[in-house]
């Protein structure tokens, strides 16, 4: 995208998408001019903004480690999971896993988010990542969680431990 990328069809880049954006406060590269508009003004507004993204980036990583390495938790649901950048969930849980790093199929993620530009953009970088065998993307829709189960997290077992 904006790192050089081709735009994917049917994503308008005249108007900012909050996933954009959020992805512009984190630095990263699949944002355009509209996005980073709305994160000056955002900036203009509340100079810490910039840093509050970033803070909640590495809370959802500490959080994470901790429930992947300390607390044995080995299936993830990531609701709302918005564009793929460093640090996703699979990545913070494999490295802080013993048992995923153990070449046992151990930790797995589903990541929810209905986003189009999501959709695009997580369908363009995630299967090229390692480890794609134990993460997932559905497009259901946060705002009706029961339909969640029904999208296709197959890669979530009940009987395992969970978060």
């Amino acid at each position: 995208m904006a790192g050089g990328g081709p735009v994917p069809p049917g994503i308008d880049i005249t108007r900012p998408n909050v996933a954009r954006v959020y992805n512009a406060f984190l630095d990263g590269k699949d944002n355009f001019a509209a996005d980073r508009a709305v994160v000056e003004s955002a900036l203009q507004i509340a100079p810490d903004s910039a840093g509050g993204a970033k803070s909640n980036r590495a809370f959802l990583r500490r959080v994470v480690r901790y429930l992947a390495a300390e607390a044995g938790i080995t299936q993830f649901l990531d609701i709302g999971s918005g564009l793929p950048s460093a640090g996703n969930v699979h990545e913070v849980a494999r490295d802080a896993s013993p048992r995923a790093r153990a070449a046992y199929p151990g930790v797995r993620v589903v990541y929810v988010d209905n986003d189009p530009v999501v959709g695009c953009t997580a369908g363009r970088c995630w299967p090229t990542r390692r480890w794609r065998g134990s993460s997932r993307r559905t497009p259901a829709d946060r705002k009706k969680s029961w339909t969640i189960p029904e999208s296709g997290p197959s890669s979530i077992s009940a009987g395992q431990s969970g978060c």
